[in-house]
């Protein structure tokens, strides 16, 4: 049995190590601090509790002794705590094209996108490697490895402004002589095109109300 000065030592030492409480995500501490029942038969307890913190674990105390925790992790408090353990990524290094020919497909990426052969990567080149190339940003970068061609491809798709994008749709036109497409997506426009390997590309801009503008066009239409 605690009285009345027992309850308000014991909570003042209790805020006195609030630092700790909430470093280990403590929210609130229910204490039965008495032998007192209410009208419904329930022991009496005082509660501290830290409400700007957020819920992650309540603990009760019947007394000094006979106390169990009750581990309610917040989701949110998970999930920040998952990601933390997540090792970071740098972005894109590159990317694995397959091509049967490689020598005739540096000459189509050089001449239709505009990538060149990466110099101090040239060796990976030897024994059936990959030869790599970079657009002329040197921001993208393609493995191209010679093999026989396979159903299984992934679109790569590179991300422009709106300007640039109205622009590779003229010259991949002209270069490939075709009709190439501006596709709207209502939350930006892509282009779309294959090398002769049928290793399909995507071009996209999020510049989306002001393409649509240039091109005079309501949303939700293909040009």
């Amino acid at each position: 049995m605690a009285d009345a000065g027992n309850r308000d030592l014991l909570k003042c030492h209790l805020e006195r190590n609030l630092s700790i409480l909430i470093a280990i995500g403590v929210n609130h501490i229910a204490l039965q601090v008495d032998d007192t029942e209410t009208a419904h038969g329930t022991p009496k307890t005082t509660s501290i509790n830290w409400a700007q913190h957020p819920p992650t674990c309540a603990i009760r105390m019947a007394g000094v002794h006979n106390w169990s925790p009750q581990s309610e992790r917040h989701p949110a408090r998970v999930a920040t705590e998952e990601a933390a353990m997540i090792p970071r990524l740098q972005g894109v290094d590159h990317i694995h094209v397959f091509v049967p020919d490689r020598t005739q497909a540096e000459k189509w990426y050089r001449e239709v996108l505009g990538f060149e052969r990466v110099a101090a990567l040239e060796n990976w080149a030897v024994g059936g490697g990959p030869l790599t190339i970079q657009d002329a940003n040197r921001s993208t970068h393609l493995a191209m490895f010679e093999r026989e061609l396979s159903h299984n491809h992934a679109t790569i798709a590179f991300k422009v402004d709106g300007n640039e994008l109205l622009s590779w749709q003229q010259h991949l036109s002209d270069a490939l002589n075709t009709k190439i497409d501006l596709v709207d997506h209502n939350l930006s426009w892509s282009i779309y095109f294959s090398d002769p390997y049928g290793n399909p590309f995507e071009i996209t801009s999020y510049d989306y109300e002001w393409i649509s503008e240039q091109r005079g066009v309501q949303p939700g239409t293909t040009l």
